[in-house]
């Protein structure tokens, strides 16, 4: 790991800050837990950087695996395969604190059962970094590299994140992953106020957030290209299939689903 002067004294120093960080993120899979996770936190923060890792090599909608999120210097990974985390969600949206996320769209379709309008107050430092000059489509890792002097291990990216217990690989990646996210809001927050981009940013990503929360597609089959010769009755039941398939992540039921499509 890299650090540069005024960040970290040396090389050694800021690995064994990150060992002490890592070891430091509570692991909580209660209500109980997160409610006692929660209630620790001062009242005064005005970020929480957030990360998702998820699975969808089986399932058509990615399956939300684990839920990082980091909080001035507590950091919690959340276990939403063992209990339904609202109280999260009320936390956030009880204060006009920043959700800081980097490249968010694929962690606001994960999270959309416990936040169905995505995370409030979004700054995504990955559009962030666009609009600052980094470059268009920066990735997490390169962008802590650029500013932070930091090199991050990207090797648990693929691994089986509905393992439980997680490996000591898997919880040291997921910690990494907002772990700096705070630092790269606070950096990219000043570049867009001096270059004066605030605004369009911040538009950005209210368009990111209106995508997520689109409601659904009332013609779904017309996207297949190749089913336009079908007969009439054919489309109509891909039609109701699709919308089946969509509704089964929909909290409305199949019936009030399909209404709503009409």
């Amino acid at each position: 790991m890299r650090a540069t002067l005024g960040k970290a004294a040396s090389q050694g120093n800021a690995c064994a800050l990150n060992r002490s960080t890592v070891s430091e993120a509570q692991w909580i899979n209660t209500p109980a837990g997160l409610d006692d996770w929660l209630a620790q936190l001062p009242p005064n923060e005005s970020s929480a950087g957030i990360d998702t890792e998820f699975v969808r090599e089986s399932t058509f909608y990615p399956r939300l695996a684990l839920l990082q999120i980091a909080v001035g210097e507590a950091i919690a990974l959340i276990d939403p395969l063992a209990f339904d985390a609202q109280a999260l969600r009320v936390w956030l949206e009880a204060a006009p604190r920043a959700c800081v996320l980097h490249s968010a769209s694929e962690d606001i379709e994960a999270l959309r059962d416990l936040l169905p309008h995505g995370p409030p107050h979004l700054f995504d430092t990955q559009i962030a970094a666009a609009f600052a000059g980094l470059g268009a489509g920066v990735g997490y890792q390169r962008l802590v590299s650029d500013l932070l002097g930091i090199d991050l291990p990207k090797d648990a990216t693929r691994s089986d994140w509905t393992r439980r217990p997680l490996s000591a690989q898997q919880h040291a990646y997921a910690v990494q992953d907002v772990l700096h996210l705070h630092a790269l809001h606070e950096l990219l927050d000043t570049k867009l106020r001096v270059r004066g981009y605030m605004e369009w940013f911040a538009e950005d990503c209210a368009r990111l957030l209106r995508r997520a929360d689109a409601p659904a597609d009332a013609q779904p089959q017309r996207s297949f290209r190749s089913v336009a010769h079908w007969p009439d009755a054919s489309l109509a039941r891909l039609r109701a299939l699709l919308l089946w398939r969509d509704c089964r992540r929909a909290p409305l039921g199949y019936t009030a689903h399909l209404a709503a499509a009409r």
